[in-house]
């Protein structure tokens, strides 16, 4: 149904995300334990544990490309049909969570990097931008005020529905289109006319909801894969500067983990020229 393309892996390309993940490498088959390892490793581990999360719930956005662009309805399950109507709540669902999270996700992700010491409950937009080593840096305090506001429409839409069970206008005939809808996946084929004789051309206004969220979601999502990109790029250099001296506080530098950290700003500079 959608020509609208998802590029799931672009926040893998950047290089804060390709250092983390080359130092947590070595790491990861080893018995290090949060908070008990030394100063170095740990602060990769939390790093890696906070861009992981956010970089794997970025690349579940395509998930909901995928469900959206279904065009094979209502779904057939074991235990009966999904309705479309009851199929695009089930993914406004899942969108408006998803969407949400990231922004939590980016706020962790700077906390954990800044080092500001907020138990993951308090961290917020409003404490982050407190901490004196972020005030230094007016640049990510522009960032955290751009993700907060990407996306609001939708995680006010989320709060609507979640704590108020508030939830968005279907269509133009909203009645219409579930009555229809809930008379297809019950097996009626023919047209669906609605109280007062006029007809529907249901997949015709599916395409028409679907259209509309899928509007929505692609602009945040766009705006969003912008953001984050130079978010990683505002956090590499206290990321480097960060780890290299927690190693000199430590057992002194690793020349494993400054060779990894050499190539893949080798790597890095050489795409950038093409």
């Amino acid at each position: 149904m959608s020509e609208m393309k998802f590029d799931s892996e672009t926040l893998d390309r950047c290089l804060f995300i390709g250092v983390v993940y080359d130092l947590y490498q070595p790491l990861c088959f080893r018995d290090f334990e949060f908070g008990t390892a030394p100063s170095d490793v740990n602060y990769v581990l939390q790093v890696h544990h906070r861009a992981n999360a956010l970089n794997d719930t970025f690349k579940s956005l395509e998930t909901i490309y995928q469900l959206l662009s279904l065009t094979n309805l209502p779904v057939e399950t074991p235990l009966g049909n999904i309705s479309r109507y009851n199929w695009v709540r089930s993914i406004l669902d899942v969108m408006l969570g998803r969407v949400t999270s990231i922004r939590d996700c980016v706020f962790l992700l700077i906390e954990s990097v800044y080092e500001v010491g907020l138990p993951p409950r308090q961290v917020s937009r409003k404490a982050l931008i407190k901490s004196e080593t972020i005030l230094a840096n007016s640049r990510l305090i522009k960032l955290i005020d751009a993700v907060a506001e990407t996306g609001k429409n939708l995680r006010e839409e989320r709060d609507r529905l979640f704590h108020r069970g508030e939830r968005r206008i279907l269509g133009s005939l909203p009645e219409f289109y579930y009555a229809a809808s809930a008379m297809e996946a019950f097996g009626s084929s023919g047209k669906h006319t609605g109280p007062n004789g006029e007809e529907l051309d249901l997949e015709a206004e599916h395409k028409n909801v679907i259209a509309e969220i899928e509007g929505d979601f692609n602009q945040v999502v766009t705006l969003l894969s912008i953001t984050l990109t130079e978010i990683f790029s505002n956090l590499y250099p206290m990321f480097k500067e960060t780890f290299i001296g927690k190693m000199k506080a430590g057992d002194g530098i690793s020349e494993v983990a400054l060779g990894l950290i050499e190539r893949a700003e080798h790597y890095n500079s050489k795409l950038s020229k093409k």
